[in-house]
């Protein structure tokens, strides 16, 4: 079993950790859960899911934005990378501290 898993989205993490649940696999003791979105029902899930909050508002600024500089100069073909940074939100699916991973 890993050590953890990074799940692509709350919605897919609340079924695994269902199936994790039935089949009696405790998370985080057997395995940790961290996933992307933090959706209102996140923090009720049990155990909680420890998640990324994206600003999503932030994302459709940037978008538009980039979409703005396309339109003033569309000749300007340099790709342009983005980068933000997401706030992770510890919940009960993974443990704040950790242990050594070497042992």
């Amino acid at each position: 079993m890993p050590r953890a898993f990074l799940i692509g989205s709350d919605s897919l993490a609340i079924g695994v950790l269902r199936a994790f649940n039935d089949s009696n696999i405790s998370i985080p003791d057997t395995t940790a859960f961290i996933s992307i979105n933090d959706i209102e029902i996140a923090k009720f899930s049990s155990p909680a899911l420890t998640t990324f909050s994206i600003d999503i508002h932030d994302m459709v600024d940037e978008a538009l934005s980039l979409l703005h500089r396309k339109i003033i100069n569309p000749n300007n073909t340099s790709p342009e990378i983005v980068l933000k940074s997401p706030k992770l939100i510890y919940r009960e699916t993974f443990p704040k501290m950790t242990h050594n991973l070497e042992s």
